[in-house]
């Protein structure tokens, strides 16, 4: 086997965060709550600041998707047979990035409320020597966890 095939990388896992569980939220509820009461109380009441109030609301619920859906395509998690890679951008835009060396993990938790549970998602805490990072809302959040202890045993030998 030729040497370069031997020190390459192998991506074994690559994923974004579980659409459900990132889409879903109070804000954007009680925004479709507040929608559909200005808009009854509008015709009823006669006032026309209602259905302007419903608008803006609209407006909000709208904004608020867009801003979820870059956020959610923005965020990536990577796991090769060497490192954890966790990619993402803050709300300025700017680009973040965190590597973790399996060598250099010490500990991989998981972490899942009852709704994650049924939709068999959750988060991901990888623990260092020099500190610990949550990754929320992975997919099949177990068989993640299962991958990176069986690639840490791996890298050891």
């Amino acid at each position: 086997m030729n040497q370069n095939n031997q020190n390459q990388e192998q991506v074994v896992i690559d994923t974004r965060p579980y659409p459900a569980l990132f889409f879903l939220s109070v804000r954007p509820a009680l925004g479709i709550i507040a929608i559909i009461v200005l808009c009854v109380l509008a015709p009823i009441t006669h006032i026309q600041v209602f259905l302007l109030l419903a608008l803006l609301t609209l407006l909000y619920v709208i904004l608020w998707f867009i801003y979820r859906w870059i956020r959610w395509l923005t965020i990536r998690l990577t796991i090769t047979d060497r490192v954890v890679i966790y990619k993402w951008y803050n709300w300025q835009l700017t680009k973040k990035q965190r590597e973790f060396p399996l060598d250099r993990i010490t500990s991989v938790d998981t972490s899942q409320n009852l709704f994650e549970r049924l939709l068999g998602a959750g988060d991901l805490v990888l623990k260092t020597p020099t500190g610990e990072e949550a990754i929320a809302d992975v997919p099949h959040v177990d068989n993640v966890r299962d991958t990176i202890v069986d690639l840490m045993r791996g890298s050891s030998n």
